[in-house]
């Protein structure tokens, strides 16, 4: 007879293994340039599991996308932003900013690019990005904080969230080098702190 601990154990892990499986077809979904709409009818049919599985996992589709959301944080290692607040220096600080969103967009690219499209259709993703767009926005206006003294604090983050932005990545993405992209994004977000 299996201790009870053990039974839970199972049970938990067996969960976790069911989250994973849904948040991966969630991913291939939306990498998949053929798939039609994002939907929690499309995303059971990939992952080969009943509709109301996911309901039972993530409660509803905003919460599978936020899920989907820490998924892509953590594959592409988004704890790195702990060394932003870390590093004393303003300048090299938003550098490594640059640096991890620059990484971000990059490795998730054809994932964010759907994304990014199907924003503009469907109201839970448009939240959803808006939702984890702030983040960013945050972690730029507490980055400034160690500034008092600058002036125009309002303009210099929101121009700094939208040079550090996916599309702005993505456009210029389309016509330079990873390594180029990374380059002109920090000059400009350095050139226009240096301005303020």
């Amino acid at each position: 007879m299996p201790r009870p601990y053990q039974a839970g154990e199972r049970r938990l892990a067996a969960r976790a293994a069911m989250r994973s499986k849904i948040i991966e077809a969630a991913r291939a979904l939306l990498a998949d340039p053929r798939a039609g709409v994002f939907s929690i009818d499309a995303v059971a049919e990939r992952a080969d599991v009943a509709r109301m599985t996911i309901y039972y996992q993530f409660e509803s589709k905003a919460k599978l996308l936020e899920a989907l959301f820490d998924d892509i944080a953590a594959r592409s290692d988004m704890r790195r932003m702990r060394r932003v607040f870390e590093e004393p220096d303003l300048q090299r600080s938003l550098s490594i900013l640059v640096d991890v969103f620059c990484h971000l967009w990059e490795t998730e690219r054809s994932v964010l690019r759907r994304l990014t499209t199907l924003a503009a259709l469907d109201p839970d993703v448009d939240k959803a990005l808006k939702e984890r767009g702030k983040w960013r926005h945050q972690a730029l206006s507490t980055l400034f904080e160690r500034s008092p003294e600058r002036k125009n604090l309002t303009d210099l983050i929101n121009v700094l969230h939208a040079i550090t932005s996916f599309e702005t990545y993505a456009t210029l993405r389309e016509v330079q080098s990873r390594n180029k992209v990374y380059e002109s994004v920090k000059r400009a977000a350095d050139a226009l702190v240096r301005s303020y």
